[in-house]
C-alpha cells in the first residue's frame, strides 16, 4: 500500500511578512531541486507575488483603507500561489511513491 502525502501550509495562522517569507523559503527549497523540475506556477511567479505583497504591506502601514485593500488582494494572490505550489508537490510526491 502506497503512503499518500499531503502537503501543510497553514497560511491562516501567519502574519504578512511571515507569509512572505514562508514564499521565499519554499522556492529557495524548490530552486535547482531536480524533484521538482517545472514547478506550476513557475517559482519566479511565486517570488514576484511575494515581493509585491511585501510592497502592497508596507504601502498599507499607515496608509488607507484602499492600501489595505490593496494588500489583502495581493495576500490572497501570495496564497493562491502558494496552494497551487503545494498541490505541485503533492503530486510529484505521490506519484514517486514506490
Amino acid at each position: 500500500m502506497k503512503r499518500k502525502f499531503m502537503t501543510v501550509l497553514k497560511l491562516s495562522s501567519l502574519s504578512v511578512p511571515k507569509k512572505v517569507e514562508k514564499a521565499r523559503f519554499i522556492v529557495q527549497s524548490m530552486k535547482g531541486n531536480a524533484y521538482f523540475p517545472s514547478p506550476n506556477p513557475p517559482l519566479a511567479s511565486v517570488t514576484d507575488a511575494a515581493l509585491v505583497l511585501e510592497n502592497a504591506y508596507l504601502a498599507a502601514q499607515g496608509g488607507g483603507k484602499d492600501e489595505t485593500s490593496i494588500m489583502y488582494d495581493k495576500e490572497a494572490l501570495l496564497e493562491l500561489n502558494l496552494i497551487a505550489v503545494s498541490h505541485y508537490v503533492e503530486n510529484i510526491a505521490n506519484n514517486n511513491n514506490d
